[in-house]
């Protein structure tokens, strides 16, 4: 029984473009809420400076990067750039709101590069009609 590859690869890419929704859809509905709650957040003022001649696509970075900062606040603690007791009071919600996607895009893209290696090694040669 051998598998398609185009349906492994839709199975990888129909949760990818769902996840990119959610992205988009919770950038829209928090980002003015982030700035408000980490206002004494160096780097968010300043990705927000640096970012916003792109528009939409910079505030996606941003939140991108508010994403990294509950991941891993002690990187950011250190340097010095964030406001720990803000990043502490932030709402529990908006934190899973912020990170779920954005792992869920991790793991989406982890398994759309191991089904390449996977396409390559098993040397599996395009269909064609």
């Amino acid at each position: 029984m051998s598998v398609d590859p185009g349906l492994v690869a839709a199975g990888i890419m129909i949760p990818m473009l769902i996840d990119l929704l959610a992205i988009v859809a919770m950038t829209c509905c928090i980002r003015n809420r982030v700035d408000r709650l980490l206002s004494n957040c160096s780097v968010v003022a300043d990705h927000k400076a640096t970012f916003s001649g792109l528009g939409f696509i910079g505030d996606v970075v941003r939140i991108a990067v508010v994403s990294t900062i509950f991941l891993a606040p002690k990187v950011y603690l250190k340097r010095g750039v964030i406001d720990e007791a803000q990043v502490r009071m932030f709402p529990a919600k908006y934190k899973i709101l912020i990170v779920l996607p954005w792992m869920v895009s991790i793991v989406v893209l982890s398994a759309l590069v191991g089904f390449r290696v996977w396409i390559y090694i098993a040397d599996i040669p395009p269909v064609s009609k």
